[in-house]
């Protein structure tokens, strides 16, 4: 019907396209129109905390998540990916190098299109249970600075440097490819080439950061889940 396939790889397109048109072409098509329903539930409004016990080790795993709408435009989408980045790095020197309070933590978001243009983020770390609350503190506190302060110069060339170097990494491999042109038709993002790219994400400056960081990053309405430790169960 309206399926649109996307090939990327070491081919020749002459060669190809008999198969394309023997497995793919001769598949029968009702000529509908394919159309989705936003089943998603609702995300909570304000704070919400839950603590689930069930855990048979004695240690928490913790997941912050916050959700929300989007302004969907190219540079709002890269500066987002930007300042996901540069937390990811605070809270990386901050609970584990500095406090010492855990092996590895997480930080990113990501913005979608569809059903409706929204972001979601998530934070997730392991911890002793006696830390939660602190390190989940640490978490709106770099949140909190960054809307206030803007990233350091430091750390903004920092992700700069590490976004080109990967996107000259990500060029060679097929699933990049696959991703922007599904990118192209479904979201109309453009292909920048190598140098576009690099001069899209040079041009951001601390500025730009702070702004999005204002919108975006919410220290009063979002989801906590810790799972801690079980009660034992004494055995008589």
């Amino acid at each position: 019907s309206d399926f649109t396939y996307f090939m990327v790889g070491n081919f020749k397109v002459q060669e190809i396209t008999p198969l394309l048109e023997k497995y793919v072409g001769g598949l029968p098509s009702t000529g509908r129109k394919e159309t989705w329903k936003d089943v998603e539930p609702g995300f909570p409004k304000g704070l919400v905390v839950v603590d689930v016990p069930k855990n048979s080790e004695p240690q928490s795993i913790v997941a912050m998540v916050w959700k929300g709408d989007f302004k969907w435009k190219e540079k709002t989408r890269q500066g987002f990916t930007m300042l996901m980045n540069i937390l990811s790095i605070k809270l990386r020197e901050s609970m584990r190098e500095k406090q010492g309070g855990t092996y590895g933590v997480s930080f990113n978001g990501s913005p979608s299109k569809f059903p409706k243009p929204e972001y979601t983020i998530t934070s997730s770390w392991g911890c002793n249970p006696d830390s939660i609350s602190k390190l989940s503190q640490t978490v709106l506190t770099e949140m909190a600075r960054i809307k206030k302060e803007g990233p350091t110069t430091e750390d903004l060339n920092k992700v700069k440097e590490t976004m080109i170097r990967e996107r000259e990494t990500r060029l060679k491999e097929n699933n990049f490819w696959v991703s922007a042109l599904q990118s192209l038709y479904m979201n109309g993002d453009r292909l920048l080439t190598l140098d576009e790219y690099k001069s899209f994400v040079n041009s951001f400056t601390g500025k730009d950061i702070k702004k999005i960081a204002g919108k975006y990053l919410d220290t009063e309405s979002y989801v906590k889940v810790a799972l801690t430790p079980a009660p034992k169960v004494e055995v008589k």
